[in-house]
């Protein structure tokens, strides 16, 4: 089985793996949080001029009342566990308790279809007091996730999940980058929670007001969620015996399927017989309909509830490079696999990251391809009709 048969396959290093976070996490320091005003607008444009980021005090854009409340540091080197003289913050309790209590936070798994009920989400809480980047991450996709629950509050919540997420980036960016035993659980978790709220704001994008535009902040998205990929890669060694085993296992088995489906056998004509397109493009394109058959078989089968919609999460952390490379060029077949993923995402339109993000791209790239490649978008469209 090679490594792209399964999000997290077998590597064959056994010794700590330095990985480099500015490679593939800092790569979306242009996402601003523009629908806030600007005197609450959080970022992660922080890179110095050596490549390096410095690490933003989010205690500093907040009032007097506010600081008090702040979770504060123990050791010098990990701020995000608070004092025990410190007051209570319940903000942050708020959401550590709605991790727990709502379900449908983490309704696309993160390779385990029970994450939020089983011991998976317990998991991550308690590596998060150790490695606070991680907790922070989890508290700001909670933030999300009541920005879409509490629309009379949104803007305060999503307001506060930038906060966190900044924060766990600048954590995460100055405690190292070496996979070990001790951290690779963490930083895995970390990684995928991110991936997730990354995910969750693309999808939910509309300002952009050009497929140009999408398709740039989609790309960046697929590139740290590749991120994602690598860290379990380097990681493998460590995981299969951690408490993430269950899970990793699971992953792998899903999206090392034989696809048994039709639905995208008219993508196969498309890219074969594509003159455009060279061998290592169409090799590209091929393997990702692979996926994208899986992600339909999943979907028409009553007994996939777990990973129903799981393919939705994975198929941009195994895109290879050579498929964003087509997607950045807007290359008309890469376009059209798009536009087939969109049916994934029409068929999850009832989970809250994923809303009406299917139906806006379709209609985008009919759009903008026009009607010459109408045949080839046919099946999308259809789909949209029949439901």
């Amino acid at each position: 089985m090679s490594h792209r048969e399964c999000i997290y396959g077998a590597s064959d290093r056994d010794t700590p793996v330095s990985l480099a976070p500015s490679e593939f996490y800092l790569q979306f320091h242009e996402r601003e949080h523009s629908k806030f005003s600007s005197s609450e607008s959080f970022t992660t444009n922080n890179l110095q001029n050596d490549g390096t980021r410095s690490s933003p005090d989010v205690g500093s854009n907040l009032d007097s009342s506010q600081k008090q409340n702040q979770i504060r540091p123990t050791h010098p080197d990990q701020s995000g566990l608070s004092s025990i003289d410190d007051n209570v913050n319940f903000n942050h309790m708020e959401l550590i308790i709605h991790l727990f209590i709502d379900h449908d936070v983490f309704s696309l798994g993160l390779g385990d279809p029970s994450f939020a009920t089983g011991p998976s989400l317990s998991v991550a809480l308690k590596k998060g007091l150790q490695f606070p980047y991680l907790l922070y991450q989890c508290l700001a996709f909670s933030s999300l996730h009541l920005g879409f629950v509490r629309s009379d509050k949104s803007s305060m919540y999503k307001h506060q999940a930038a906060t966190l997420q900044t924060r766990a980036l600048s954590l995460f960016n100055s405690m190292g980058t070496n996979v070990d035993e001790s951290n690779c659980v963490s930083i895995l978790l970390f990684s995928g929670v991110l991936g997730l709220h990354l995910l969750t704001d693309t999808l939910a994008e509309r300002a952009l007001g050009s497929l140009d535009a999408f398709v740039a902040k989609y790309v960046q998205c697929i590139e740290i969620h590749r991120g994602v990929y690598s860290i379990a890669i380097a990681a493998w060694p460590y995981l299969v015996n951690s408490e993430l085993e269950p899970m990793i296992s699971s992953s792998s088995r899903f999206t090392s399927r034989t696809p048994t489906g039709d639905d995208s056998q008219i993508l196969c004509k498309l890219v074969e017989s594509s003159s455009s397109l060279r061998e290592e493009d169409k090799k590209a394109c091929l393997e990702m309909i692979r996926y994208l058959q899986i992600g339909f078989d999943a979907v028409s089968t009553e007994l996939e509830e777990g990973y129903k919609h799981y393919m939705i999460y994975t198929w941009l952390m195994l895109a290879p490079p050579k498929f964003t490379d087509l997607l950045t060029a807007k290359t008309p077949e890469a376009l059209v696999l798009l536009a087939y993923y969109a049916v994934l995402l029409f068929h999850g339109r009832n989970l809250w990251q994923v809303g009406d993000s299917g139906l806006y791209i379709i209609r985008n790239i009919t759009e903008y391809l026009g009607p010459k490649w109408q045949t080839w978008l046919d099946f999308p469209q259809k789909k949209i009709i029949q439901d």
